[in-house]
């Protein structure tokens, strides 16, 4: 019995501990992205993409880009993409990196534009590649 109630202490401590960890400064964005604020979504996405204000946590992060991407935050929509593209806090899906990417292309963002460049002239050159790859 004295076990059970040292682990429930500890994974309470746990549980409380991560909460305790956001800084107000973070908190403050969670309410806000909560409430439907787009730029209050990638700020936090950004806090726990990097770590700073929150624990670093990838999967979060992702959810975060996602939401405020869809309600046309450009900058989220590049960060969602790079996240699909090198597989952080999702699963690397190139058609949905460049997906998100073409979205913010064509909004103007000029980074977008750029990745999907690059996207393209790998792809070919993996293509090309295999077709003249002789075994």
């Amino acid at each position: 019995m004295k076990i059970q109630r040292v682990i429930a202490g500890m994974i309470a401590a746990i549980l409380l501990s991560g909460c305790a960890s956001l800084t107000p400064e973070v908190q403050h964005l969670q309410q806000e992205a909560e409430h439907g604020n787009a730029t209050a979504m990638f700020d936090l996405g950004c806090a726990y993409y990097y770590g700073e204000g929150a624990p670093q946590d990838y999967d979060t992060a992702s959810k975060w880009y996602k939401q405020a991407a869809e309600k046309g935050n450009v900058d989220a929509m590049y960060n969602l993409g790079g996240m699909y593209l090198y597989g952080r806090g999702v699963t690397i899906d190139y058609a949905e990196a460049a997906r998100w990417y073409r979205m913010a292309a064509a909004k103007g963002d000029v980074n977008s534009a750029k990745q999907l460049e690059e996207m393209q002239h790998v792809n070919h050159v993996i293509c090309s590649s295999k077709k003249n790859h002789i075994p």
